[in-house]
């Protein structure tokens, strides 16, 4: 007996890629380019089923960008990263780096990127965030933003020696429509990495983190931007004493939930949240209903 099976897509909670391309803005004529997307999720557990690089111009040679589409639809790699010879690119060019990634499931997801060339023989920076360069975090949790800059000349090789960092924090808080300069600072140690502890962003507020990587010889900079959502967390309602509970008829039964608190704000664990002054306190709703004995009716 033969029989047909066909399998469809999940419909309630389809699994859709999020592409994530990580390569630098801007690179000399005589460095290679780096291209990561392995931080990219959505691949439903097994190995991506499309991978698909489409790269075009606006100010450069036709002919390059389709050899360079060629190139990348022929080699790519999931781990650790594409690498693509300069040789392959025109000095003096502008190139816009498009990805689209297909699951099994035939549900797919894309991005793009720009970059630039210099000419040939300058100095220059070449700057890259490591991970998603669109991040949505909550207050609760610490933000890290590593990267990775380096400088390569036709007649040197690659370093990352000469460099100076520079971070900047922009802020543009709800019902705002320009960013401005925060006060806040990275803690990290490292100047390639930007690092802020948990509880200081504001919820609902977005935030554009800003390196800017300078080289001391050529005096030549770039820059890399992490844009970031603060998104609100959940309340975590609580109930002092165990569940379930036992007691007889005509027992008092005192139910506390004075231990909830907003996991926006430091828990002090005595129930309640460092929340502000300026904070809404939390409200309370009780709702009772009889799960036993359950009548029928014959």
């Amino acid at each position: 007996v033969l029989s047909t099976v066909r399998l469809q897509p999940p419909l309630l909670a389809p699994t859709f890629p999020i592409v994530i391309l990580s390569i630098p803005s801007v690179i000399s004529s005589c460095t290679n380019l780096y291209i990561d997307y392995s931080s990219s999720t959505g691949s439903g557990g097994r190995p991506w089923y499309t991978v698909s690089f489409t790269v075009t111009t606006t100010r450069g040679n036709t002919n390059t960008a389709t050899r360079l589409t060629q190139f990348l639809n022929a080699n790519y790699t999931i781990t650790p990263y594409i690498t693509v010879p300069y040789t392959l690119f025109d000095a003096n060019s502008q190139y816009t780096i498009a990805l689209r990634l297909c699951n099994f499931l035939q549900y797919c997801g894309a991005t793009a990127k720009h970059i630039t060339v210099g000419a040939a023989n300058a100095i220059i920076p070449i700057v890259s965030v490591l991970g998603q360069t669109d991040r949505s975090v909550h207050r609760m949790n610490s933000l890290v933003i590593n990267t990775r800059a380096y400088t390569q000349s036709c007649s040197m090789p690659t370093t990352t020696a000469n460099l100076l960092f520079t971070w900047k924090t922009m802020i543009r808080r709800s019902g705002e429509t320009v960013f401005q300069e925060s006060s806040l600072q990275s803690t990290s140690q490292s100047v390639s990495t930007y690092k802020l502890p948990s509880y200081v962003l504001e919820v609902g507020a977005e935030y554009k983190v800003i390196l800017d990587v300078l080289s001391s010889i050529s005096s030549i900079s770039s820059t890399a931007e992490v844009d970031v959502l603060v998104i609100p967390a959940q309340l975590q309602a609580v109930i002092s004493g165990s569940t379930p509970r036992y007691v007889t008829v005509g027992d008092v039964v005192v139910l506390d939930a004075s231990l909830s608190y907003d996991t926006d704000y430091p828990y002090t664990g005595t129930g309640s949240s460092t929340i502000s002054t300026t904070s809404t306190l939390l409200s309370y709703q009780w709702s009772c209903m009889q799960t036993a004995p359950v009548y029928t009716c014959l």
